[in-house]
């Protein structure tokens, strides 16, 4: 197989501001250990920030798990924990108010989507014109956040 990177998966790391009321805001990612977190399938429980002294990473404790960011979105929205989300998911509840980016001075650690193609396949022209594709159309909605034409 050849793992073919696509684009960066941006997230957010927020919370209703009905949860932060309750259980306090996290200044620092360590303090995340007290506080419910939604954890995405995937990426599992240890959760990976980038500072300016260098990458922090913090072993969170699951109260739920997810293989779908929307899934958390939901849950966060009702105040049921700290989530991590997909950018495109969060922007709206957090341009709105309804979720809070938490530690913005820690910004999650850069995440790649990417394809495995087999690698008798991946020369193929159509194989390499799909991956530009996707590449070009996932950049616009994901990490650009617009509409891809």
């Amino acid at each position: 197989m050849v793992d073919e990177p696509l684009c960066p998966y941006p997230r957010k790391l927020c919370a209703a501001p009905s949860y932060l009321e309750s259980r306090g805001i996290p200044k620092h990612p360590r303090d995340l250990v007290d506080h419910i977190c939604l954890t995405f399938h995937a990426t599992g429980s240890t959760w990976s920030f980038v500072s300016p002294g260098g990458p922090v990473d913090v072993e969170v404790r699951s109260a739920f798990s997810a293989n779908d960011t929307q899934v958390l979105h939901d849950l966060a929205l009702r105040g049921r924990g700290v989530a991590m989300v997909a950018t495109y998911v969060a922007e709206d509840s957090i341009r709105t108010g309804k979720l809070i980016e938490l530690l913005p001075e820690y910004p999650v650690a850069e995440l790649w989507l990417k394809a495995l193609i087999p690698q008798t396949q991946a020369r193929k022209p159509t194989v390499r014109a799909v991956m530009e594709w996707l590449r070009v159309h996932m950049h616009t909605a994901l990490v650009l956040g617009e509409k891809p034409a």
